[in-house]
């Protein structure tokens, strides 16, 4: 018995020391061979991008294709020998033209802006672009350094070089994209056709290789993410879409130049919370700038009061508070989760930062409970020392031995 007790005394010392080795080795590892590491999943990354563009269709177009099923092809379930993947199939090829029309919609309303203006637009841009040289050619004569011209002119065949292998890149990125989006999109079909079916298949895998706690907690945590993804995400694309609207009806009524492509601008923009208006506010702002000046800073003063109607009007009621945390969290969250993952961080940011949070705020409680201290944050408010921490301690457990000394004189008195 004894033998046993230090055997399984020092396998758990030997565990955990080995745990350690290994963590520490994977840390060296990644700090030595980072650049490596780095390429090969951005690698890996790069060969799933199809799969993840079509997951994350998918994820959007379950909600369309779900009302489809419901209430728009409701009706075929009166006909036992139809198919029953029929009203699935025409539910996701109704919410495909659906979307196919809104991206062709918003194409239709600044496309033809762009051909009409494309002249006076480069000759705007072509003039702004001369004045900003000629201000720039003042400060370098002023700085006894050559002019900008001439700077162009002694590293041409290096700007050449750049241009032509930026371009290059360019047109391989996007057939790249267009090619994965293609393939994303046939993908996301089936994934929606055979939904039941494979995140069924998921779940089984799932549950015969995790213990059923870790499911359990598994389970709610994806069930949260889900609904705090769904309503935030929707909800922001809805807001947008309003953004955009507001947007196109004022500066059409007070005729600023290039009315429907600055709110398609502002509209997908302002997906990025706090930061997104300023993101299509300023390219904007030197669009319209090239046209007519009093009309930018119109444009600046029209912008401001569409964004104080959103963020206290509109926002609350459609986002509402999904996330439920406070604008400190929110700007930290942005920042530094959308230096890691680019746009698309800035996009996802406090839905992930919330799911994130509450898994933080559900260990630390529970820890807490297991200590016998309370969870309510104002009750660390003040000034929290070691000693306090002992008494509250000593407190809670003389307390669980009053309340069991309690429970087992009822049980003497009462045996029943």
């Amino acid at each position: 018995m004894l033998k046993n007790f230090y055997n399984k005394k020092y396998l758990s010392i030997a565990l955990h020391a080995l745990g350690a080795l290994v963590f520490l080795i994977l840390l060296a590892a990644l700090y030595f061979r980072f650049e490596v590491l780095s390429l090969a999943v951005s690698d890996f990354f790069d060969i799933l991008r199809p799969v993840l563009i079509a997951l994350v269709l998918s994820y959007f177009c379950n909600p369309l294709m779900n009302l489809g099923e419901r209430y728009v092809f409701g009706w075929l379930d009166r006909f036992p020998r139809f198919p029953k993947s029929g009203k699935r199939i025409f539910s996701i090829l109704l919410t495909y033209l659906l979307i196919l029309m809104i991206v062709a919609g918003v194409l239709l309303l600044t496309i033809p802006e762009i051909v009409n203006n494309y002249e006076s637009l480069i000759k705007n841009l072509t003039d702004f672009v001369l004045i900003g040289v000629e201000w720039a050619d003042g400060i370098l004569d002023l700085a006894n350094i050559d002019s900008i011209a001439e700077l162009v002119v002694s590293n041409s065949d290096r700007l050449l070089s750049v241009a032509a292998e930026f371009l290059t890149e360019g047109i391989v990125s996007t057939l790249g994209f267009v090619f994965s989006f293609v393939l994303a999109a046939v993908l996301s079909f089936f994934m929606l056709l055979y939904k039941e079916s494979w995140t069924s298949g998921l779940k089984r895998a799932v549950m015969a290789v995790l213990p059923r706690k870790w499911y359990a907690e598994l389970h709610d945590t994806l069930i949260f993410a889900n609904r705090t993804f769904g309503r935030y995400l929707l909800g922001s694309v809805f807001d947008s879409v309003l953004v955009g609207l507001e947007c196109f009806l004022l500066l059409t009524i007070f005729g600023v130049p290039y009315a429907a492509l600055v709110s398609v601008v502002v509209g997908i923009t302002n997906i990025i919370p706090y930061f997104g208006p300023f993101i299509g506010s300023i390219p904007s702002f030197f669009i319209i700038l090239t046209e007519d000046v009093f009309k930018a800073f119109l444009f600046l003063l029209l912008i401001l009061v569409i964004q104080q109607i959103d963020g206290n009007i509109i926002n609350p009621r459609i986002v509402g508070k999904t996330t439920n945390i406070n604008s400190m969290w929110v700007i930290l969250a942005i920042t530094v989760i959308g230096g890691w993952l680019g746009i698309l961080g800035m996009v996802i940011a406090i839905p992930l930062f919330s799911v994130i949070y509450m898994l933080v705020r559900r260990l630390v409680n529970g820890r807490l409970d297991r200590l016998g201290l309370t969870t309510e944050t104002d009750a660390y408010a003040t000034s929290f020392s070691v000693s306090q921490y002992r008494r509250l301690q000593k407190a809670a457990q003389a307390e669980e031995r009053k309340s069991a000394k309690a429970a087992n004189r009822r049980k003497e008195e009462d045996p029943k």
